[in-house]
């Protein structure tokens, strides 16, 4: 992460305390992300472009094609996964946001 980005995180942070705000550095868990995206991703490629891969080949960027031949390459098990990792992590987010009104990030 840039310097520059997290100085200016830690002062809104400060901010929020020296307002009376009780602030902790804590994320909630999204350890799947990564895999459950491209999975995801993946799979709505192939189910919302097959046919423009059969049929129009020809005019589809590259990383379009790779991602419809990507989506079209999965398994059932691999989309329940991504499926379970989904519907696991939005539960978590429930639970944290229970407990933090205000999640303050860096990130976009």
């Amino acid at each position: 992460m840039d310097p520059q980005i997290a100085a200016i995180t830690r002062q809104a942070a400060a901010r929020f305390v020296e307002a009376g705000a009780i602030v902790e550095e804590t994320h909630p868990d999204f350890r799947e992300t990564q895999e459950c995206f491209h999975i995801l991703r993946a799979f709505d490629f192939a189910v919302s472009k097959a046919a423009l891969l059969r049929n129009h080949r020809d005019l589809l960027k590259p990383e379009v094609i790779w991602n419809i031949e990507e989506g079209l390459k999965l398994t059932v098990e691999q989309i329940e996964r991504a499926e379970t990792q989904r519907l696991t992590m939005a539960a978590r987010a429930v639970e944290f946001f229970k407990k933090y009104d205000l999640l303050l990030s860096p990130e976009p």
